[in-house]
């Protein structure tokens, strides 16, 4: 949930932030924020209580990450838009090297999960 939310906002900078959200979960299978009220939840965000220390991260691209980062921004007007994400380099760099066809074996999970992503693209 954007932060902007809990004052009552729902624009499409809080989708861009769900983005930011689902990239996080699908890359590292954690939640980027967490609490075990709803009350310690939304301090955790408006702090941008999250982190990337865990080991699991050291396997995701630096691309990858700023596009979280990028995302995860408590100013919804310093937030990417609509095309700096579809534009951005881990989108574009990664995007050109996913694997096409419906054998992905060979491609690791960062690729699968953009290829994923661009085929959402592509159907909406």
């Amino acid at each position: 949930m954007a932060p902007e939310v809990f004052d009552g906002g729902h624009e499409l900078p809080c989708d861009m932030w769900s983005i930011g959200v689902i990239a996080y979960e699908l890359l590292s299978g954690q939640k980027p924020f967490t609490g075990h009220t709803e009350e310690t939840l939304k301090q955790n965000i408006r702090s941008m209580n999250y982190s990337f220390d865990d080991p699991l991260w050291d396997d995701i691209s630096n691309n990858a990450i700023d596009f979280i980062e990028a995302t995860l921004v408590t100013n919804p007007e310093k937030r990417l838009n609509t095309m700096q994400a579809l534009n951005h380099p881990w989108l574009l760099n990664v995007g050109i090297n996913c694997v096409q066809s419906d054998d992905e074996e060979d491609a690791g999970e960062e690729e699968i999960i953009l290829a994923a992503f661009l085929r959402f693209h592509k159907a909406t």
